[in-house]
């Protein structure tokens, strides 16, 4: 593998080969954070629902079940735009 670009060290680990840092500014950071933490609760929240309808059959609970997995691919489509948000700018 060829440096081609002088001014940046081949094994530099904040640097790319397209050159864009790979540290994070601690405002995504954050957000990363909170969807990650949005999919966790939603994904305890299915786990513990899905128990609890295997063990009682109840209907109710079966609904808020499914509720609770449509939360979760909301949280997981959030946690993909806060990652595609991230991104720096084309140019």
């Amino acid at each position: 593998m060829v440096n081609k670009s002088p001014g940046k060290r081949q094994n530099d680990p904040q640097v790319t080969r397209n050159g864009h840092k790979l540290r994070m500014s601690p405002q995504h950071r954050l957000n990363m954070t909170a969807g990650l933490a949005s999919i966790g609760t939603a994904l305890f929240l299915v786990l513990v629902k899905y128990w609890a309808v295997k063990t009682t059959g109840s209907l109710s609970i079966g609904a808020s079940l499914a509720d609770s997995l449509m939360d979760l691919m909301i949280s997981f489509n959030g946690l993909v735009g806060i990652l595609y948000a991230a991104k720096p700018p084309r140019r």
